[in-house]
């Protein structure tokens, strides 16, 4: 696609998109700016391609986009722009895809023929690299049941080799791609794509992905000379050329490229398909051993030096849209971020606040809205019968607690009134009472004091006897010594 001059239009609501200016021109159909507006003030800039207002009757074009926007989606691919949704309205057709900017590889290829300059060697292979990764991913796409979808690009040229600002090559616009469940079927002897780099079976209708690959070498072969290949003034001559003209390697333009990727570039450009890579993959994984391809960030840094002027347009255009367009969605997700605050979710795990009035007002005046939100969640997530059942429960451990304090105090108590009581037993001199006849005898004990034990008996009631006094352990026997003291 061209890049079309920048006019301002009346911006077209489709769905969740706004469309807005239309920044690149093709044959068939123009491509626009456009804005997807998502809930909770989500928003991304797109592109929407458009087909022509005077083409929108044609039946067999607008199965064509359709086509397209159904084969792009099943390529999921860093390389391949990506499609993100087809929208119906009015009997108009849009096909929403990403945003990538950037420039073509035909216009920056144009701009570098004006200049006397050519693309340097490593950035041209990693541009190749890229087209034939994003080429390899189409080839081998499948649909949802993991049937091969047999994609065949058939319009593979520096038109739609789109090199982003990320350093980044993609391939883009499937619109006259060949699969086995396409809605629109190419009559017969009707070529699709562009002629000066078709394969020589393409001619003849017999496209396949090593027609992919044979344009793909067009391209890189171009990349590499700086010159065109099978250019003519008129079409017949272009077909000779590509049927029967003697390609050149590369090296016999420009002597200085490595004499290895003329083997490359002449075998991917074979008139005999056989003769070619057997997938585009392999043609890259060749591409690299020869040469260290350029990383994106070099890429990218090239990119702007020869053509950040051109897309300044265009990204004047989306800085606009963006800057006219931001204050809605702001809005939008400050109110939805307000709601969600509001509300708590069962999942939530919110705490149950159980503090007394005066550790409560100090929280409710630093956070009242928690705090409130907090008291709602506890009322909703705690009934009536919860509550009852809570209270029970309580009152019964209570009960079970002052229990068992009440038996171990008596206990204590009781331990220390019968310690007492033997102590004072062990001491006291014998009892004698008028009822009581007491018999004092005497245990004789080695060690230090002797014990008296007094012997209770009562004639006319029994008396409990004291507790024994506390066992002591006896002292050493004294060590027995002869007459001489030793």
């Amino acid at each position: 696609m061209n890049v079309a001059k920048v006019a301002r239009v009346v911006p077209l609501r489709i769905g969740r998109y706004t469309v807005h200016d239309a920044i690149a021109n093709g044959g068939t159909a123009r491509l626009h700016v456009g804005r997807l507006s998502g809930d909770a003030g989500f928003a991304r800039t797109v592109a929407v391609k458009r087909l022509h207002p005077q083409l929108i009757a044609e039946p067999e074009l607008v199965k064509m986009l359709l086509d397209e926007a159904r084969l792009a989606a099943r390529i999921h691919h860093v390389n391949v722009v990506q499609t993100l949704d087809v929208v119906v309205q009015e009997d108009e057709v849009f096909i929403v895809m990403e945003y990538v900017r950037g420039e073509t590889l035909s216009r920056v290829w144009k701009r570098l023929r004006e200049r006397g300059q050519r693309i340097p060697l490593e950035i041209a292979c990693a541009i190749a690299v890229n087209m034939l990764r994003g080429l390899h991913a189409a080839h081998e796409a499948r649909d949802e049941l993991g049937r091969p979808l047999s994609i065949v690009h058939r319009d593979v040229s520096p038109q739609n080799i789109l090199v982003g600002g990320d350093g980044v090559a993609r391939v883009i616009d499937f619109g006259v791609a060949k699969a086995t469940v396409r809605l629109q079927t190419t009559r017969d002897g009707t070529l699709k794509g562009k002629l000066a780099y078709m394969a020589p079976e393409q001619l003849t209708g017999g496209a396949s992905r090593s027609s992919d690959i044979f344009s793909a070498a067009v391209v890189l072969w171009e990349c590499l000379t700086g010159v065109r290949l099978f250019y003519e003034d008129s079409e017949t001559r272009v077909i000779e050329r590509i049927m029967a003209q003697r390609v050149p390697p590369p090296t016999e333009i420009v002597p200085t490229l490595p004499r290895a990727l003329d083997a490359v570039v002449l075998s991917a450009l074979s008139r005999v398909k056989s003769a070619r890579f057997p997938t585009a993959e392999d043609m890259g994984a060749a591409i690299e051993r020869i040469v260290p391809i350029a990383p994106p960030a070099v890429v990218a840094r090239w990119l702007t030096e020869v053509a950040g002027d051109m897309m300044m347009g265009r990204d004047a255009i989306v800085a606009e849209i963006e800057r006219t367009a931001n204050d809605a969605p702001l809005q939008e997700a400050e109110r939805i971020s307000a709601i969600v605050l509001k509300r708590a979710t069962p999942h939530e795990e919110i705490p149950i606040v159980t503090a007394s009035e005066p550790e409560i007002a100090p929280a409710t005046e630093r956070c009242p809205a928690w705090f409130h939100a907090a008291q709602q969640a506890r009322r909703e997530h705690t009934g009536p019968s919860d509550r009852r059942v809570r209270s029970r429960a309580t009152a019964v451990y209570a009960a079970l607690a002052g229990s068992a304090m009440l038996v171990g105090a008596v206990v204590f108590v009781g331990g220390l009134a019968l310690s007492s009581r033997a102590a004072s037993a062990a001491e006291a001199p014998p009892v004698r009472t008028p009822s009581v006849l007491v018999a004092p005898a005497r245990l004789e004990v080695q060690g230090p004091p002797t014990a008296t034990v007094a012997v209770l008996t009562d004639t006319s009631a029994p008396v409990a006897a004291a507790p024994p006094p506390p066992r002591r352990r006896p002292a050493p026997p004294a060590p027995q010594t002869d007459e001489a003291g030793f």
